[in-house]
């Protein structure tokens, strides 16, 4: 779970009733859920289906065996450290030390943002990206990573000549 919604790399709206109870038996609505990855020395490590819930204070991990089994790794926790090894190369990938009884783990993006284009016509993004459908074009612009500057028809030439049968009667 994270507080901080710009962690997740996709992210869903959660639309369900249930709230997430933490330690102190408060009743927290969480708002979206997603996947995020955590930049280690080697490798990033994938951790699906977070939520975020705005009002927490601290990310909190609770299926360790879940993150363990995504990820090919182990977690070794002592009375000073958490230490996350790769089960393939013997690699320690995160290591953290313990504040009193809390093991922080500190998230830092992998990620880097995307710059988005300017506005371009639907028909320019078509012809950009392999002659897409218009499904895969309002996908990308859902997740702001192209601007349409209007709504694509999907009258390429191309696209009608590679599906017709027959040459086109004009």
């Amino acid at each position: 779970m994270t507080p901080d919604e710009g962690t997740l790399l996709s992210k869903t709206l959660y639309s369900g009733s249930s709230l997430v109870n933490v330690g102190n038996g408060t009743l927290l609505p969480m708002s979206n859920f997603g996947n995020l990855k955590l930049g280690t020395s080697s490798r990033p490590l994938c951790l699906r289906s977070v939520l975020h819930v705005p009002q927490l204070h601290h990310n909190l991990m609770s299926s360790v065996k879940q993150v363990c089994r995504d990820n090919n790794f182990n977690v070794t926790f002592n009375d000073s450290c958490v230490r996350s090894k790769d089960n393939t190369m013997g690699k320690v990938l995160l290591q953290e030390s313990s504040v009193g009884n809390i093991y922080p783990i500190h998230i830092t993006s992998s990620h880097t943002p995307a710059n988005v284009a300017v506005r371009e016509p639907g028909d320019v993004w078509h012809q950009r990206l392999g002659h897409c459908g218009a499904s895969f074009l309002n996908c990308l612009r859902k997740f702001n990573l192209i601007q349409l500057n209007s709504k694509f028809d999907n009258k390429c030439m191309a696209c009608r000549l590679s599906k017709s049968h027959r040459l086109l009667f004009e």
